[in-house]
């Protein structure tokens, strides 16, 4: 995401802060034991597991049973971020069809889909679906797709009132815990292969 937002020129206050996750309860450690497990295992993400004892050194004080640090952490403005990586592809020839509710999906047999909408047909060789409310997964009804939905974890929630800022011609305003739903083509059907 770093070298995209420089190769692209995004200007959304992308920089490395670190993150330290701190277990109120000794369930919460073993969660973030398991959690840094999975990073490692499926992302080969490096993360610091601190004991309550490393963690008493560091900050003077018994109240928390432990921490989990990921010094590479960072932060950026999601909303600017989503808005640059948007130009980004359309200057790279990518048409984004938004308010534009796709009804039917076919693949073509010389390659590439053709995509009935609202408001006519789409060709296109690659094709990616998002949405912001939950839908039944694209994968049942449309062959050579895989779906994957994700949810902002609770307690995530932004303060009241406080959403991203919707590109022009958007359904609204999206707020962090807007659900996420992404179709991806499989690998065997990816361009290249």
């Amino acid at each position: 995401m770093e070298e995209l937002t420089v190769k692209e020129q995004i200007d959304c206050g992308f920089h490395r802060v670190g993150r330290l996750g701190v277990a109120f309860k000794p369930q919460h450690f073993e969660s973030m034991r398991a959690k840094q497990s999975d990073l490692t295992d499926y992302f080969g993400h490096d993360t610091t597991l601190l004991s309550k004892s490393d963690l008493r050194a560091e900050l003077g004080s018994d109240y928390y049973h432990g921490a989990l640090l990921d010094a590479l952490s960072a932060h950026l403005h999601v909303g600017t971020y989503v808005h640059g990586l948007a130009e980004a592809a359309e200057l790279a020839g990518a048409q984004i069809h938004e308010r534009n509710a796709a009804t039917a999906l076919h693949r073509l047999p010389e390659g590439g889909f053709l995509v009935e909408t609202l408001h006519g047909t789409i060709r296109a060789t690659q094709v990616m679906a998002a949405t912001l409310r939950p839908t039944p997964c694209a994968a049942s009804a449309s062959p050579g797709f895989r779906c994957r939905s994700t949810t902002a974890p609770p307690g995530s929630r932004p303060s009241p009132g406080r959403t991203t800022r919707p590109r022009t011609g958007c359904a609204g305003p999206q707020t962090r815990d807007s659900p996420i739903v992404r179709y991806r083509m499989p690998a065997a059907l990816e361009p290249g292969e």
